[in-house]
């Protein structure tokens, strides 16, 4: 081999049992869209605050704001609930499952959402991998190899905005990403 890695387009095979809890979890086609506000590294992370304003937008323009939160942002459930109660949340609650979930999970969901917008992370990776365009916010990483390789997919560095700060980013800014 010469060394190049290549990895099969989307969609990527996987167990059945992760499309199926997908297709429950998100029903219908086309009207949903993934706010990934985690990382592993909290200091890339864009403000809850931003990913709810984002969410409250995409509920004015009748689109389904899908919240993928990890085992770490579980306290954030109930705020993003109270803000934005149109939102679904496919790794919780009633769609909870021990044996299905993690990254295969992701990917099943990615693939039935229209677009995402994530901070720099593995969630962001995932969505990626199941075809689905991601807008990404950065702040003190830069996005040069990071920027989703799904057609469509955009970076939106802050540097733009004067500051490795990340929340000089606007939910406005990101919202005309996402139309």
């Amino acid at each position: 081999s010469n060394g190049k890695i290549t990895v099969p387009p989307p969609p990527l095979p996987l167990d059945n049992k992760y499309r199926e809890l997908a297709k429950v979890a998100l029903p219908l086609r086309n009207n949903y869209v993934g706010l990934a506000p985690g990382a592993g590294d909290t200091r890339k992370c864009w403000d809850l605050k931003n990913f709810i304003d984002v969410a409250m937008d995409l509920v004015k323009k009748k689109r389904i704001p899908v919240f993928f939160l990890g085992p770490k942002e579980e306290k954030w459930l109930k705020i993003i609930k109270g803000k934005v109660p149109k939102s679904v949340f496919p790794e919780w609650g009633k769609y909870k499952n021990k044996n299905i979930k993690g990254a295969p999970l992701v990917i099943s969901l990615a693939e039935r959402i229209r677009c995402a917008i994530s901070n720099d992370s593995g969630t962001a990776h995932m969505i990626d991998a199941g075809g689905c365009p991601v807008v990404k916010v950065f702040g003190r990483s830069l996005p040069g190899k990071y920027t989703g390789l799904t057609k469509g997919s955009v970076s939106i560095d802050s540097r733009d905005f004067g500051s490795t700060d990340i929340n000089k980013i606007t939910p406005d800014y990101v919202n005309k990403k996402l139309d």
